[in-house]
């Protein structure tokens, strides 16, 4: 069975999985791996965080 048709709906959003819709597949780690199905597009990990840009060695700003 697949994770779609186990899950019912996207493990992001939470909207029913239609009919023969494509689905992508993430693992899901919580103390043992799982896999969780989600629209195409859709993560459950955050996004990566932004770090502002550090000035090069040697610059008056690293100092």
């Amino acid at each position: 069975m697949s994770a779609a048709k186990r899950q019912r709906s996207c493990a992001c959003c939470g909207k029913a999985f239609t009919d023969n819709e494509r689905t992508e597949v993430e693992p899901l780690i919580d103390g043992m791996i799982r896999y969780v199905a989600v629209h195409p597009g859709h993560s459950t990990h955050p996004p990566p965080r932004r770090r502002p840009a550090e000035p090069p060695p040697g610059t008056a700003e690293a100092a």
